[in-house]
């Protein structure tokens, strides 16, 4: 099943090789996160923590400041283009959302990283914000979605239709990603719809279960989407 992907960095999941690795030492095909078949920690998040070190060296080999910096920002990209394809692949037509389309052209953008329409009608405006902590247990307060929380106030989006993915979270619960003090988590777990790493994991393994391997499923369905969706102008930005 091939998704069309338009993120502007969907190029850096390919350009990282990550697909050519997938087997841990026991032949397993790796998740996203988690230890693995084989108990050793091998992850898909670490395949691209590597790599984003590498391309972030590559860039900038002098200025370290910049390293840290552009890190960061390869890692939240392909957070971003998991989260389109997830959205894509297994949301759309699923609480009732109907288009998903990304903000990366901007990248001036702040608040939100993609908008879409919900509803039986088509009509409803959504919000989504993609987030990611090298902490998988971080909870974020209302300083850290300050932003996020003030572009759905002004485009006026309802409750439950600001979406919030945080791709590197790995909490039972979804909500236990907005923190409890000051009841940040009461007052917001109403209002925004929350999907972590969990989530994303569970959904894999209950939605294609019937594959003999379900990782290596949902990783070929997503490479196969990246390769359709991108061209040869992709790899020279």
């Amino acid at each position: 099943m091939t998704i069309e992907l338009t993120h502007i960095q969907r190029y850096l999941w390919l350009e990282s090789n990550v697909f050519d690795n997938l087997k841990d030492d026991l032949g397993n095909t790796i998740p996203l996160f988690g230890k693995g078949a084989d108990k050793k920690g091998q992850n898909m998040e670490k395949l691209l923590y590597e790599f984003a070190k590498k391309e972030a060296v590559r860039r900038y080999p002098s200025n370290k400041f910049s390293q840290i910096k552009e890190y960061k920002f390869i890692i939240g990209a392909l957070m971003e283009v998991l989260a389109e394809f997830y959205l894509k692949f297994f949301e759309l037509n699923n609480y009732d959302l109907r288009v998903v389309i990304d903000t990366s052209e901007n990248k001036f953008q702040k608040g939100y990283d993609f908008i879409g329409l919900a509803g039986h009608n088509g009509d409803v405006k959504i919000q989504v914000q993609v987030k990611w902590r090298k902490d998988k247990k971080y909870r974020f307060n209302k300083f850290n979605l300050k932003t996020m929380l003030e572009m759905a106030e002004q485009e006026n989006i309802k409750d439950k239709d600001l979406y919030l993915i945080v791709v590197s979270a790995d909490f039972s619960d979804p909500y236990e990603v907005l923190n409890f003090r000051e009841n940040f988590r009461s007052e917001y777990s109403s209002k925004i719809k929350i999907i972590t790493g969990r989530t994303i994991a569970n959904k894999i393994n209950n939605d294609l279960k019937r594959s003999d391997d379900v990782w290596g499923t949902f990783w070929g369905f997503f490479k196969e989407s990246l390769e359709k969706s991108c061209t040869f102008q992709d790899f020279m930005i």
